[in-house]
């Protein structure tokens, strides 16, 4: 299990964000795609729900379904992604 704090490589908040588009803004699928894709990863089940709950956050297609603290990793990925649909 990941310790508390640990932060998300450039290259996993990427494929976070890209799995979490592609699967339709299902953070549960999302989340078992990077847990089947990555079984070796130190990331637990809550700590990958967490991360999706602030791509989630700023996600214009879900106003006010979930709010977190949002770091400036998943900020700044997210606009280069689609500055359009999520909050910077």
């Amino acid at each position: 299990e990941a310790k508390k704090g640990t932060r998300y490589t450039q290259e996993a908040a990427i494929d976070l964000a890209n799995l979490y588009i592609s699967c339709g803004s299902d953070m549960f699928a999302a989340r078992a795609e990077v847990m089947a894709r990555h079984p070796e990863s130190r990331e637990s089940a809550s700590s990958i729900h967490m991360k999706l709950s602030k791509i989630r956050t700023l996600d214009t297609h879900y106003d006010n379904d979930t709010e977190w603290k949002v770091d400036r990793q998943v900020s700044e990925i997210l606009q280069g992604i689609d500055p359009e649909r999520f909050l910077a």
